[in-house]
């Protein structure tokens, strides 16, 4: 977990949490959350990083980020569900776990399109390239059908218990 004071607001960020442990806290706090899936082997997510500590970026106030290293055995998930194009990828959920937007990159736009997403808690309108071929709306939509099959698998439930 990375601490770092800056406008008077205790920033923290999260480093390689699981998704239910961030969904958890997000849930506790009724905050939404943000994982971000970055390469700790790119530029470009290393980056991010840096922007995201530096920059003062991100308000924690309103949401939790998790930054999630795809080179780590327990996230490969993330990129089996999402097929991304690029990295850093941000994703942003509701506090109940709801993928609301995902946003590639690593500029200034990237966090203002986030902090939009978290403020309106609804899709943005930043491009995000997918290998489905499918409008952003749709590819979240399915995304979070996925998800809640996975949630449900590793509860220990599958469709035909219901």
């Amino acid at each position: 977990m990375l601490l770092f004071n800056c406008n008077e607001h205790i920033y923290k960020i999260y480093s390689n949490q699981s998704f239910e442990d961030i969904c958890s806290i997000a849930y506790k706090n009724e905050k939404a959350f943000c994982i971000v899936l970055v390469d700790s082997t790119q530029e470009l997510s290393r980056r991010y990083c840096l922007n995201l500590k530096n920059k003062g970026f991100v308000d924690t106030s309103k949401a939790i980020y998790n930054i999630a290293d795809v080179n780590i055995s327990s996230n490969a998930w993330y990129m089996k569900w999402l097929c991304p194009l690029s990295l850093p990828l941000t994703c942003v959920f509701s506090d109940t776990g709801t993928l609301i937007d995902l946003i590639p990159g690593a500029t200034k736009e990237t966090f203002l399109y986030t902090t939009e997403a978290i403020s309106d808690m609804k899709i943005t309108n930043y491009h995000y390239p997918n290998r489905f071929k499918i409008p952003k709306y749709n590819a979240i939509h399915l995304l979070n059908q996925v998800l809640k099959c996975k949630m449900d698998l590793n509860r220990g439930m599958c469709e035909s218990a219901k």
